[in-house]
């Protein structure tokens, strides 16, 4: 009988304890351990969205040095072909996409920039993971550049001319998408590799739209003497498309509904900065609040602070162990007034983060969503970005509508800074039904056919191929955008035996 995977299960037991076909395991197996060594080796360099040139360079290189002719564009982007196997040559080319770009995120606040991952690697249970999860492992997107690196080695499977491109900058701008020619696309098959499951196939991937509202203010002076700091940590924070299902408290959210709760028990106080979010395409796990307040009510304001951060995490599904840290000092900054305070206030209520509805379509995948992902409210200027998550574009209209509205009743500017087109399913399955089938044949797997609430880079490429079918799949990650990612490594063996036997009947 065969098995499907479950949704959202780490480790993934139906993938992990796949019987492979023996006509296939050993090839699989081999895969799968130079891919581990790849991916290790890999962590060695530093691969932020805001500095791509040490990956671009890096896959440059390994090309070069595995006979290969990589082209590097004006954009960073890498790419190079993989000749097809002796007799393959007139298969249908297929491309194999992925990007080169991690979200960085650190605990270690005394050194934050970005370095090389030190990783853990558990042989036993195939686990990978920073070192005490101190930082993102970049397994998003390091299972696609693996896979990428993987096929373009020979290890004798049968397979027609392959292209392999790995696009920079995904995580903000998707600049490398956008500027990638429309004639490295010519193929009519592309494969993502952006999966977070194996055994999940992906077929549509919702929109992305990301506003900013900035102003400036001018700074007062403050009748209180105190200023007390709330920090707020220990939340999971994570993906704001793959996250947002579990209802993930964002420490920003918090912050906001401690000033709600201020005002209305009528607590006097005077605002000094928010600061929180680390991108605005990950859920805010840190957030900082400073008031002037009377040393009077400091107690009162941290028992409303733990009292909101309770009640939060009281409706999240796993977001347990967030809490407020305090600081009292002597007042010594300038604060916004208080009719800039009341405006800053109304703009953070008018958004939270919200999971508005869900495909019925499919199972477990969000439709429309928004997350709060950075505020930067300090020093007299106001920075705050939304992202917002669509799956069909009448939400969309809406959205523009609501904040335009905003916009105009709070004479606040926004800019829309990303704009994603959503990527919409293909009529045409022959790549669907050929991965489907493979992982059938070869490891007795029904595959679960679905979508993701993330914005992938296939819309991009749609614009500029609409004939393409693309699919788009990975291996087993979990907490990607978060200290907590792991990389479940023995789902490698079944990821590579259905890629090489969908390969193979691509003829």
């Amino acid at each position: 009988m065969a098995n499907s995977v479950v949704i959202d299960e780490y480790p993934n037991t139906v993938a992990q304890n796949a019987t492979i076909n023996e006509n296939y395991k050993e090839a699989a197996h081999k895969v799968a351990e130079s891919a581990i060594a790849d991916f290790l080796d890999l962590c060695k360099v530093v691969r932020t969205t805001a500095d791509c040139a040490h990956i671009s360079a890096y896959l440059a290189n390994w090309a070069k040095a595995h006979n290969l002719n990589p082209v590097v564009d004006e954009f960073l982007n890498v790419y190079w072909d993989v000749p097809a196997s002796p007799g393959c040559e007139n298969w249908p080319k297929i491309i194999f996409q992925t990007h080169q770009d991690m979200v960085w995120e650190t605990k270690n606040t005394a050194s934050p920039d970005p370095k090389p991952v030190d990783v853990v690697y558990d042989e036993e249970t195939g686990a990978i993971h920073s070192r005490n999860f101190e930082t993102t492992l970049g397994a998003d997107p390091g299972e696609g550049i693996i896979t990428l690196l993987a096929i373009s080695k020979d290890y004798g499977f049968k397979h027609g001319p392959l292209r392999v491109i790995f696009t920079t900058k995904e995580e903000t701008t998707m600049d490398g998408a956008y500027g990638l020619s429309s004639e490295v696309l010519d193929s009519d098959f592309m494969i993502n590799i952006d999966g977070r499951q194996a055994g999940i196939v992906r077929i549509f991937s919702c929109g992305v739209r990301t506003f900013v509202y900035k102003k400036n203010y001018e700074m007062t002076k403050s009748e209180h003497d105190t200023q007390l700091k709330i920090n707020v940590d220990g939340l999971l924070g994570g993906h704001s498309a793959n996250s947002i299902i579990y209802k993930r408290v964002s420490a920003i959210d918090v912050l906001r509904n401690v000033m709600n709760r201020l005002v209305e028990r009528n607590t006097n106080f005077d605002f000094i900065s928010l600061e929180g979010g680390q991108n605005f395409n990950a859920i805010a796990y840190s957030a900082e609040m400073k008031l002037a307040c009377s040393n009077d009510d400091v107690d009162a304001i941290k028992e409303i602070s733990n009292s909101v951060i309770d009640e939060q995490m009281a409706n999240s599904v796993d977001d347990k162990n967030g809490k407020c840290n305090f600081e009292v000092s002597d007042l010594t900054s300038d604060v916004f007034a208080s009719v800039d305070t009341k405006q800053i206030s109304e703009l953070l209520n008018a958004f939270h983060n919200e999971l508005f509805d869900m495909f019925e379509e499919v199972e477990l995948v969000p439709k429309n969503s928004l997350n709060m992902g950075v505020a930067s409210i300090k020093d007299g200027a106001l920075d705050f970005t939304l992202m917002y998550r669509f799956g069909e574009e009448e939400f969309l209209k809406k959205l523009e509508k609501f904040n335009d509205e905003v916009s105009k009743n709070l004479q606040i500017n926004y800019e829309v800074i990303e704009t994603l087109p959503a990527w919409y399913p293909s009529k045409d399955r022959k790549l669907l039904n050929a991965y489907t089938r493979a992982s059938k044949e070869v490891c007795d797997v029904d595959v679960i056919v679905n979508g993701t609430h993330g914005g992938l880079e296939v819309g991009v490429f749609l614009d500029k191929r609409p004939s393409m079918q693309c699919i788009s799949f990975g291996a087993d990650v979990k907490g990607e955008h978060s200290t907590n990612e792991t990389f479940y490594t023995k789902s490698l063996p079944y990821y590579f035996a259905t890629l090489i036997r969908t390969l193979e009947t691509l003829n």
